[in-house]
């Protein structure tokens, strides 16, 4: 069994060191049998933060979130409580740069005191999980450059991007536009399962 996840968060952070403190805006999982078809898909937006960065989030705003969103708490229950079933079907979770996205959650249990409650499950998770961003970067073999010159560096690969993954498993670009949870977790489901083809 596999859970395919992913968060859209605030945008808003001052240093590198508060990129993974950001806010859930919206939530999006999809789970699949062993044979990775789905029969589980589900996507919440999340109102109560003060602002977001619309430079990235050009299609939504608070306004938006706070009228279509649900409370982080009431999600939360809905997510863990399908999480603890694919737990206890020896299931793992799979997500593209999957240290944010986990980091994320970890932060919301934590800060609305339901850690705790949850704390079998999450240590299961702590190992039981798929990085496609991690497990391509030897396959995708993006070279990494120096952001200020754009210059090749002398080893090793960069991290791909979901687009970029995408494009050279597939040779085209998704028929989605990305930075939505539901159209990111619908890519990272196309991506893994051919990455799991390739034997990757």
């Amino acid at each position: 069994m596999y859970l395919i996840f992913d968060f859209e968060t605030t945008g808003l952070f001052n240093s590198p060191a508060e990129f993974n403190k950001q806010k859930p805006i919206q939530l999006a999982w999809k789970i699949l049998n062993n044979e990775k078809q789905q029969y589980i898909s589900r996507m919440y937006y999340i109102k109560g933060n003060d602002k977001i960065n619309q430079d990235f989030h050009k299609n939504l705003s608070v306004d938006f979130l706070n009228s279509n969103g649900q409370n982080i708490t009431d999600v939360l229950i809905i997510f863990m409580r399908d999480l603890k079933i694919v737990a206890q079907n020896k299931g793992i979770i799979i997500a593209h740069n999957i240290d944010f996205d986990f980091t994320i959650l970890l932060n919301e249990l934590k800060s609305l005191g339901m850690y705790e409650q949850y704390k079998d499950v999450i240590d299961y998770f702590s190992t039981n999980q798929y990085c496609t961003m991690k497990h391509s970067v030897d396959y995708c073999k993006l070279p990494k450059y120096h952001k200020v010159q754009h210059k090749r560096l002398n080893k090793g690969y960069k991290y791909p991007k979901l687009i970029e993954l995408y494009r050279i498993l597939f040779s085209k670009d998704p028929t989605v536009t990305l930075h939505d949870a539901t159209n990111d977790v619908s890519v990272t489901v196309d991506c893994f399962i051919k990455l799991q083809e390739l034997g990757i």
